[in-house]
């Protein structure tokens, strides 16, 4: 298990995503970002193990390979996010396949597809004071005929000091004048 340490923003459009960029570079000069496509799949069990313990069960798809994620529920601090996950790159090549890999690996006789998030996700990794990304959605939740469209700045620590990291999110917070996500990804699928 590994901890994933994050802050995210509210977007109400695409125009957040450049009003934070150009509050960002105030700080720091983005690099040349990376354009993800990515399918995420969320599934229970049939006994519902994985909502009875609050546990994300995710099969993402992002640039043909898929990876398996069981993710506990955030720990929120001014905002800060820190839970727990675990991730495992799959050697499937297609949903199918990798449903039936994780079903076995679960020890579970079927996985129920609860909803899926459709994601551009634009990528800035920065490596100067510390290792972070920002990530910029536009993303889509389909949950059977209901569909529904957000935006959504994340800004995720992978190495160095917290406490900077943290400062930094709240400098970028209060010039930018967005707001922190009130709802994730998650939470808002479960509420449609």
């Amino acid at each position: 298990m590994q901890k994933e340490r994050e802050f995210k923003w509210a977007a109400k459009s695409p125009d957040d995503f450049k009003v934070f960029l150009s509050v960002f570079k105030e700080f720091y000069t983005p690099p040349k970002p990376v354009v993800l496509k990515i399918t995420d799949n969320y599934f229970d069990s049939e006994d519902k193990y994985f909502s009875k313990n609050k546990i994300s069960c995710r099969i993402r798809k992002q640039q043909n390979k898929y990876i398996f994620t069981l993710k506990g529920m955030s720990k929120i601090v001014n905002g800060f996010a820190v839970r727990e996950e675990k991730n495992i790159n799959l050697k499937q090549t297609n949903l199918r396949a990798a449903i039936s890999f994780c079903t076995k690996k679960l020890k579970t006789k079927k996985l129920i597809k609860k909803f899926s998030i459709s994601n551009k996700r634009t990528v800035y990794k920065i490596k100067k004071d510390f290792i972070f990304e920002i990530c910029m959605d536009n993303f889509l939740i389909k949950k059977g005929s209901k569909k529904l469209r957000m935006y959504e700045i994340e800004m995720e620590l992978l190495k160095g000091n917290e406490k900077k990291f943290c400062k930094l999110a709240q400098n970028l917070t209060k010039k930018s004048k967005l707001k922190f996500a009130k709802i994730s990804k998650v939470s808002a699928a479960l509420k449609m």
